[in-house]
């Protein structure tokens, strides 16, 4: 798979840029409301959260906000990233080759981002309630 997928660096930055446009849209809302006071994204996407109208959304959205950036990453690390080992004399040797693919690094970039601000919240929201 991973053959195919930096075969055709564009499919895979676009498959990305879509699996972390929700969660963009979340955290950008959340900092918006919460650290600035602009209220208008997040109540915009309100919707989400309301169990009435999705109530499939508490069931989706873990392997969407955690799920969609790890998936995007996975994707395109591939076309930027280019790993070898190799046995030479008894020892492992490895080179790291990397790929100008601009679009491609901006996924990632921001999929770890993003992952990172999820995780960190999550941390901190569990250690207030421990």
């Amino acid at each position: 798979m991973a053959t195919t997928v930096v075969k055709r660096p564009v499919a895979s930055a676009t498959i990305g840029l879509l699996l972390i446009v929700p969660v963009f849209l979340f955290v950008s809302a959340s900092v918006l409301k919460y650290e600035l006071g602009v209220p208008f994204l997040y109540d915009g996407l309100g919707f989400l959260a309301s169990p009435p109208r999705l109530a499939f959304y508490d069931a989706v959205s873990p392997f969407l906000f955690l799920g969609g950036p790890t998936l995007a990453v996975l994707l395109n690390l591939p076309a930027i990233l280019h790993v070898r080992i190799q046995p030479e004399g008894g020892e492992l040797t490895g080179s790291f080759r990397l790929r100008p693919r601009t679009l491609n690094a901006a996924v990632v970039a921001t999929g770890l981002t993003l992952l990172g601000i999820l995780l960190a919240y999550l941390v901190v929201e569990n250690i207030g309630h421990a």
